[in-house]
């Protein structure tokens, strides 16, 4: 494995863990009650997709302490708690957008048997915005429904 292709993956997995993490926290506190489905869609996406992603990290890295990222996800999970709903989602959206370019090197960057792994990790990613974009605009059943297909 290149060095390159090692920090992506860690990459990866760092923003999986912490995804996971995140929302594990806010859908086990109080704050956002009334949007305990979508915290749940997300979480599943989120889980799933980090299993997706570990049996590459046990290959190609072993061995990963996750304390760092975790940390960040519970400062996360209590600043968005604390936030406007809309926030979140905004912040989710922009996340998404932003990290589309480094899913897109790490897919290419991934030896060919790993590829349609990688893919499928970088459409998560896509899913996500787009869950993002739909809840701003009030659409909540699609939402849910692009979520829910992605997990088919």
């Amino acid at each position: 494995m290149t060095g390159h292709y090692a920090e992506l993956v860690r990459w990866a997995h760092d923003g999986e863990v912490f995804g996971a993490a995140f929302l594990r926290a806010l859908a086990g506190g109080s704050a956002h009650a009334e949007h305990r489905r979508q915290l749940a869609a997300l979480l599943e996406l989120e889980e799933r997709t980090l299993a997706l992603l570990a049996p590459v990290v046990a290959a190609e890295l072993g061995a990963v302490d996750d304390t760092a990222a975790r940390s960040r996800a519970a400062a996360y999970a209590a600043r968005v708690a604390a936030a406007p709903w809309d926030a979140f989602l905004t912040d989710l959206a922009d996340g998404a957008e932003r990290a589309m370019p480094r899913f897109a090197e790490l897919v290419a960057a991934a030896p060919p048997e790993q590829r349609d792994r990688f893919e499928r990790l970088a459409e998560h990613e896509r899913v996500v915005g787009e869950f993002a974009r739909l809840s701003l605009s009030g659409d909540i059943p699609s939402a849910l429904a692009v979520v829910d297909a992605h997990l088919r």
